[in-house]
């Protein structure tokens, strides 16, 4: 771009001109030459000439501004004794260049360098694993430094972290030290202007690390060690560990001092974990995530099991949604259901009833994080390009893949993907006699790829392609291999999607893609990865609403665990955690069998337990059986508590064939109290939270031990942790007038509810009163905390106005719901009883 433009830009954009401000002097500051722009502001070099001091100083139109924006610049009086970042100094209003635009001023300590972006494009060699791995440590010392100075005053974050606002001071000779140093800029002011929101310093820093490691440093110059690291920091740390907001997924999330350790056990884990070129398990509870296997797809294909609840449905020929509570394993499922993990790790499948191609979404937010208020035809193309590539690449390298492991495609099938893939791709070249087809044409692509990517970097969803991919790229590619290649006659292509939720990919990348992911095909089907099934946006870039069963079908793994016989759950958990004991090196225990480890439930039946509890005797709960019936599709945390209790056995000493009862108890106990106290931790609406979870938990207790099932003959104990709404819920509607905040945030917490799964939604729901309205399961691991039992037969039955009472004033809803009379009362009297006419008449 020629400077004129780039300065037509920015008066576009800012307002002003920049070479208007140069030779002007502003509160004693001479403005002597540009420095930058970003999305906020301005920078220039300024200099107090009397005393020669130094600022750059950064010029803010002021109508961008929202209202008390110099709040965030007070917090960062907090932050003058933290050395990786640039310290404030001023900040003052004026008026300049000739239209006398009114202006903020913000004046910073001045460095001497140049931003990431533009160091890494000057000195492309200094970026090496090491520089990336120095650059995570000094940023989580950042964020230590803004979550301790920051907890009494609602917390302190940067809002706008990118290349531009990290400073690489170049090496000054008045010191001795010789490496350059890393500052952090604009602490506060991404959140400060109306034209953009605050953005998540977490997943910006992520996004940052992934395009410097994708972009300088090449794995094929690396050595093991190196590229050991390179893949872990790339699908361990930086995808998951370092952008994980839900708290209960472990003590690591959101807290620095734990990503720091987490992150420098990743180069001690190499000597560890690879012996012979493999990983191998040393204990049984090692790679809890798949991710944490990398490229090591022999052990990933042992530590997997075919027989989780929904496997087949699955694999059914139709678009499907995933979902279930984090940790059920849904990228451990995809991951291993690629052709190229099956390839890699021995395992021989042919003839295929499809061909699996795994993607990471991860991957679009890395590309497109931010949004934009409206996105026109020219940013939809963008998006639809990038993914077709991303998509393409991931094809053309399983092809490559098999072709070795399997067999060679022919001269014809060569001929005609080159010839569909040129037509695209214009500065496609011919590969050299001699140069595999496939890996040249893989090359192509992902040249092509990296070539685009760096123009998003640029423009953004402005990025414009030369030739977009359509919408129906990827259709008319597998069409094409299908008809080309004999042994893909016929066979369906399924593209695993993982972790394609909000809001890491945003509504404008959802609604763009819906248009065309979940559109019906015969020659492939998309199996979508969300968190919750309240992580897709459910439109499409027209605007239609995507419908179940119609577009897709949904298959949550929390639903699957709780409804299918008990005898499957068991059958897939005891092969998980039993494979996982016999491969693991340093496990001594015999027998290798979780079953005859744990014994079974010290209890006849859930009613034998019930009554026990009923009886006011301490209960104990441990078994292979209550085991198995605590899992609510959370595998993960099931192997915690598994490993938990293996940790606890072995520290008492005892001997290396079962665990007692006892030590099984504490331990589900203390799990149970570990995952509320994380619930409590969830960002806002935590605190709120465990309350509303545990008055429900109180009043099933109190009903277990005050009501008994019905339409049972030998009179039970009432059993329930699940709540039914016998209407549609209202979500507020029944609240008072004066009650707007509590109406806004009913929603809300019962989306968290069934987003960081606390309550496992049955999505089939239940026909009441002519509507299907939600059923809702306490998550499994919750029952010994409440005295409960694992029966599924029973539920508590609110109406909606119940059930807005307890997601708005929990506390009265177990004083409610314990004076509550089996008789028919009004909803207006029992709404009364509740909160009390004064309220109700306001």
């Amino acid at each position: 771009m020629s400077s004129e433009k780039k300065f037509e830009g920015i008066v576009a954009h800012f307002g002003f001109d920049p070479r208007e401000v140069i030779g002007q002097e502003i509160e004693g500051w001479t403005f002597d030459r540009y420095l930058g722009h970003g999305t906020i502001g301005v920078v220039f070099h300024a200099v107090k000439k009397d005393i020669g001091e130094e600022s750059a100083i950064k010029i803010i139109p002021r109508e961008t501004l929202k209202e008390g924006w110099d709040i965030e610049l007070k917090k960062l009086v907090r932050l003058e004794d933290i050395n990786q970042v640039v310290r404030l100094k001023i900040h003052f209003p004026a008026l300049v260049t000739r239209n006398k635009l009114p202006v903020v001023c913000i004046a910073y300590q001045y460095i001497n360098g140049l931003n990431l972006k533009d160091y890494a494009e000057k000195y492309p060699e200094s970026i090496t694993l090491d520089f990336i791995y120095n650059l995570l440590l000094e940023s989580l010392r950042v964020f230590q430094a803004l979550k301790v100075r920051g907890k009494d005053i609602g917390g302190i974050t940067h809002g706008d972290l990118h290349e531009g606002n990290i400073m690489i001071a170049l090496v000054d000779d008045a010191f001795i030290e010789t490496d350059p140093k890393i500052k952090f800029n604009d602490f506060g002011i991404g959140g400060s202007t109306s034209k953009l929101e605050p953005r998540d310093d977490y997943l910006q820093l992520s996004r940052i690390c992934t395009r410097l490691i994708e972009m300088y440093v090449d794995p094929a110059v690396l050595d093991g060690k190196d590229r050991f690291f390179r893949n872990r920091l790339l699908r361990d740390f930086l995808s998951k560990q370092l952008v994980e907001s839900d708290p209960t997924m472990g003590e690591y999330v959101r807290n620095p001092k734990e990503l720091v350790k987490n992150l420098e056990a990743i180069r001690d884990d190499y000597q560890k974990t690879i012996q012979k070129g493999k990983a191998r398990l040393q204990r049984p509870f090692d790679y809890l995530s798949c991710e944490q296997i990398g490229d090591s797809f022999e052990l990933l294909q042992k530590l997997y099991s075919e027989k989780f609840p929904g496997y087949d449905d699955l694999l059914e020929r139709t678009n499907t949604l995933l979902t279930g509570p984090r940790g059920c394993g849904k990228s451990t499922i995809f991951r291993n259901l690629s052709l190229k993990t099956q390839l890699l790790a021995g395992k021989k499948n042919f003839p295929m009833d499809f061909i699996g191609i795994y993607y990471n979404c991860n991957d679009l937010y890395y590309a497109f994080p931010y949004s934009i208020p409206t996105l026109g035809d020219s940013e939809r193309k963008a998006i639809t390009h990038y993914f077709n590539l991303a998509v393409l690449v991931e094809i053309l390298e399983t092809l490559a893949i098999t072709e070795d492991k399997f067999q060679k495609m022919t001269t014809n099938s060569y001929s005609q993907l080159q010839g569909f893939l040129s037509a695209w791709f214009q500065d496609y070249v011919q590969p050299p006699a001699g140069v595999s087809i496939m890996n040249h044409l893989l090359a192509q692509v992902v040249k092509e790829k990296e070539r685009f990517r760096s123009l998003i970097d640029r423009k953004g969803m402005y990025a414009s392609p030369a030739v977009p991919l359509p919408q129906d790229f990827l259709q008319r590619l597998c069409k094409l291999l299908q008809t080309s290649i004999s042994w893909l006659k016929d066979v369906p292509f399924y593209i695993f999607l993982d972790d394609y939720s909000l809001p890491r990919v945003s509504k404008d990348v959802q609604a763009t893609l819906n248009c065309f992911i979940l559109t019906r095909y015969s020659e492939l089907y998309f199996k979508i990865s969300i968190e919750s099934i309240v992580s897709i946006y459910p439109y499409d870039a027209t605007g239609k609403m995507l419908e179940e069963t119609r577009e897709f079908d949904v298959i949550d793994l929390g639903d699957y665990f709780l409804f299918k016989p008990e005898e499957n759950a068991s059958e897939f958990l005891c092969e998980v955690i039993n494979s996982r004991l016999r491969e693991a090196k340093d496990f001594k225990w015999d027998p290798k069998d979780i079953v005859q480890i744990l014994g079974l439930s010290g209890y006849d039946s859930f009613n034998h337990l019930a009554r026990t509890i009923k009886q006011g005797v301490h209960v104990k709960y441990g078994g292979w059986t209550i085991v198995v019936n605590l899992c609510s599709g959370d595998v993960a945390q099931i192997l915690r508590l598994v490993r938990n209790m293996f940790t606890a056995a072995e520290s008492r000493g005892a001997p290396r064939r079962e665990i007692t009862i006892e030590v099984q108890d504490k331990v589900i106990r203390e799990t149970g109290s570990d995952f509320l106290n994380k619930v409590e931790a969830i960002p806002d609406t935590g605190r709120h939270l465990r309350k509303v979870v545990t008055a429900f938990g109180t009043v099933a207790n109190f009903y277990l031990k005050t009501r008994f099932s019905k339409n049972v003959g030998q009179k039970p104990p009432l059993q329930a942790s699940r709540i039914e709404i016998r209407e549609s819920p209202s979500f507020g509607v029944n609240l008072q007038r004066k009650d707007e905040e509590k109406k806004s945030n009913v929603e809300k917490y019962y989306r968290d509810l069934i987003k960081y799964g606390i309550f496992i939604q049955d999505i089939r729901g239940k026909s009441q009163r002519g509507a299907v309205v939600p059923r809702l399961y306490l998550r499994r691991i919750l029952i010994p905390t409440f005295v409960l039992t694992p029966s599924k037969r029973d539920s508590i039955g609110v109406d909606p106005i119940e059930f807005d009472m307890m997601l708005s004033e929990p506390d009265q809803f177990v004083e409610f719901m314990k004076a509550k009379s089996p008789n028919k009362i009004s909803k207006r009297r029992k709404f009364k009883r509740a909160i009390g006419q004064k309220r109700l008449d306001r």
